[in-house]
């Protein structure tokens, strides 16, 4: 059916190559609404980056997958009621140019500031202090356990095939995926999380009921 197709070279734009932030920005816009949604975030990396797989590990731990109680979801939702929807990760995004690096969360606007607050200290957390062994085992487990649900329908199947050549992957990497899992240590999500994340300098957008400073807008949230 594509026998006729013209096998052309492309010549792709060019652009200046994005570089991590290293400053803080924040922006906040108001908007009549019951709560305040906030993105927290900067520039990620791409899919062929060498530590993809520990950052995988590492996103499953701190943002969470479902039917996973990660750091970010325990703390700021189980612990602190703070939000029913939160989460972060640093692999969803990446692909031939950086992704990026996203955490959110859903809040009342009276909890905004502590809701911020949270989503820095877990991440600050995890760049500082190892992640526990347990925490390994049970972020292996689940990534190793749910990675065959990727395969379940046409569509999914043609989605890796493309992504296998574009990366190249190999198409032997539905074998070798649970190895690249397994090899991941604890010292190696550590080096990743200082690599790749920051917890000072990022972009912070607050959308809600919210003034230009950052405080509560009274007579949005009241509506």
């Amino acid at each position: 059916a594509f026998a006729g197709w013209p096998n052309q070279a492309i010549a792709f734009p060019t652009y200046p190559k994005p570089v991590r932030q290293t400053n803080k920005r924040e922006k906040y816009i108001n908007m009549p609404a019951q709560q305040v949604n906030m993105y927290l975030g900067h520039l990620g990396v791409t899919r062929t980056n060498p530590d993809y797989y520990a950052l995988q590990v590492l996103d499953t731990i701190l943002g969470g997958g479902a039917g996973f109680t990660a750091r970010i979801p325990q703390r700021l939702r189980d612990d602190l009621g703070l939000a029913y929807t939160t989460f972060a990760s640093i692999t969803m995004t990446a692909g031939l140019d950086p992704g990026r690096f996203i955490s959110f969360i859903g809040t009342s606007p009276e909890n905004m500031k502590l809701a911020i607050e949270g989503l820095v200290n877990e991440i600050r957390r995890i760049i500082e202090e190892p992640v526990t062994v347990e925490e390994l085992r049970d972020a292996k487990d689940y990534l190793t356990g749910s990675f065959v649900f990727a395969f379940e329908s046409s569509a999914q199947i043609s989605r890796f095939l493309v992504h296998a050549e574009i990366y190249g992957l190999g198409f032997d990497y539905v074998q070798k995926y649970p190895d690249y899992i397994h090899a991941i240590t604890v010292k190696d999500v550590s080096r990743a999380a200082k690599l790749y994340l920051d917890s000072e300098n990022y972009t912070l957008v607050v959308v809600g009921p919210v003034a230009g400073n950052g405080n509560v807008s009274t007579q949005e949230s009241a509506k």
